[in-house]
């Protein structure tokens, strides 16, 4: 489709299925990689270091996250809207005026953070700063500009070029230099130079725009009412559901507990990145759809996505979380022997927040920012209580029981509000999460079959993933689950041609009877 075409309800339905497809290729591909990364990282620093490293990145996720976070996702919304209907002058204003509010305003902010919360040597910080602060300055709109259009599958295959660079990048520092600070200078520097890239596939004149900065004034109505809620929602959301425990762990723990915990969530969190794919590609092209459809049929885009999702978090769940678990002492050697039930426990709960992930992008797309910032401060409160009454006396299993609760309590909450704004019944919600359930039963079986059948660590590995996707399989038929025979078209009619035929009896398997 050309570019200067206005995209139907299909165009846009077509354009979130491929860059869904081509986010999880990225993903799949991705998963290797960083696990092979994080393995090298591991091994080489240990476990003490290994939890520095984790702390000094969690930090400049979070110091990020309060200076950036809203203005991105304001900017694909109303942009996305925008663009829908032909009005290209309006996304180019928005793209000049957003890019230069990242330089003028947010790029200093950001220097000023980083030299007071992070405490490196001088000349990774300067590297730090450069090329993983300024650089992406200057580049940054660029990756908004391709979610603004509905080029998702353009940014997924540029984000699985960038993150092998980035693995490349960070396993060369940790084996030359063997420190967590270079490791985290290299990784923001890779990172801040992959952020040009996304100028390639974009439209020529929004590359202009992005490239020809103007002074953060005249943004549209009710940009900032909706960006400045959001962002601090993104931002309470991203302390619920990521590692953000490893900081409580620094201050109420030992440097061990650290190390521990941090390897456990990146483990259980690298098995359900394809499950997250689905959420990306979905934010600017509901919000497109948004734009000119009914309640009715965002309520079965609704139903169909976190069909879909709740399917693909079922299978990682029974396959790959307890086949890693079994793994973990003999890949990341016996220090690192504490974590492996970790990764079980986190991977099965967090299995049921990465299946709901979607729902986040249809409340995104109605902008009810004021609902998701109630939703998302009520679990923040939850998970810091939990947190400080937990980790002094349980350490590891404190940070997982309360990065659980808080998971858990934004999800019900946002699934009850999302399902009530499209008149879907709550137990209709529920029979769509079944699927989940199926997928932690399954990985529990194949948990007590290792346990019962000791085997050589990766005899046990390959038996775990084997008899877990059996079991949820089985699972799946039995409660009569899954995906439904439309699902299953709009899934092969959006995927690469190449992978249909791999795709087409897998998916044949997971579609309800």
């Amino acid at each position: 489709m050309d570019d200067s075409t206005s995209l139907d309800r299909g165009g846009i339905q077509r354009r979130a299925v491929q860059g869904v497809s081509w986010t999880l290729i990225h993903t799949v591909i991705s998963i290797p990689v960083a696990f092979i990364g994080t393995l090298v990282v591991a091994r080489v620093l240990g476990v003490v270091d290994f939890g520095r490293l984790a702390y000094l990145t969690t930090v400049m996720e979070i110091v990020t996250a309060v200076l950036t976070a809203g203005l991105g996702t304001a900017l694909v919304q109303f942009g996305a809207r925008r663009h829908a209907t032909a009005r290209y002058g309006e996304v180019e204003h928005l793209l000049a005026i957003s890019q230069g509010f990242r330089l003028v305003i947010f790029a200093p902010l950001l220097v000023i953070a980083m030299l007071l919360v992070v405490d490196v040597p001088t000349p990774l910080m300067v590297t730090a700063i450069v090329f993983g602060v300024l650089l992406p300055g200057y580049f940054g709109e660029a990756s908004s500009g391709l979610a603004i259009e509905n080029k998702t599958a353009a940014d997924a295959k540029i984000a699985m070029l960038s993150n092998l660079a980035i693995q490349v990048a960070v396993v060369i520092a940790v084996l030359m230099m063997r420190q967590a600070d270079a490791v985290w200078a290299t990784r923001i520097a890779a990172a801040g130079l992959a952020t040009a890239l996304a100028l390639i596939p974009l439209r020529a004149s929004y590359r202009r725009a992005v490239l020809r900065p103007k002074l953060p004034r005249r943004f549209p109505p009710g940009f900032w009412a909706f960006a400045i809620p959001t962002g601090i929602s993104l931002l309470i959301a991203q302390l619920v559901i990521s590692r953000t425990e490893v900081v409580l762990l620094e201050a109420l723990s030992t440097p061990a507990a650290v190390g521990i915990y941090a390897l456990a969530f990146g483990v259980a969190g690298n098995v359900f990145a394809p499950a997250r794919a689905f959420t990306g590609p979905l934010i600017p092209a509901l919000s497109s759809l948004s734009e000119t459809t009914d309640r009715a049929t965002m309520g079965r885009a609704f139903a169909r996505t976190l069909r879909a999702s709740s399917t693909v978090s079922s299978l990682l769940t029974a396959g790959g979380i307890p086949a890693i678990a079994v793994l973990v002492p003999v890949l990341y050697g016996a220090d690192f022997a504490s974590a492996a039930l970790p990764v079980l426990v986190l991977g099965c709960a967090s299995s049921i927040a990465v299946a709901s992930t979607p729902v986040m992008a249809f409340t995104l797309a109605r902008q009810s920012a004021r609902h998701l910032l109630v939703v998302n401060v009520g679990a923040l409160v939850v998970n810091v209580a939990a947190a400080f009454l937990l980790i002094p006396p349980l350490g590891v299993w404190g940070a997982v029981l309360a990065n659980i609760a808080g998971v858990l309590t934004r999800l019900i909450v946002l699934l009850a509000g999302e399902a009530r704004a499209l008149d879907i019944r709550n137990g209709a919600v529920l029979r769509m999460m079944v699927p989940v359930v199926c997928g932690i039963g399954a990985a529990w079986i194949s948990w007590g079959v290792a346990a019962l059948a000791p085997l050589p660590a990766i005899t046990e590995a390959f038996v775990c993933g084997l008899v877990g996707l059996a079991a949820v399989f089985a699972l799946l038929r039995l409660c009569r689950t899954g995906i439904d025979a439309h699902d299953a078209r709009v899934i092969l009619d959006g995927a690469p041609r190449l992978l249909v035929p791999i795709a087409r009896p897998v998916i044949a398997l997971l579609t309800r009877r």
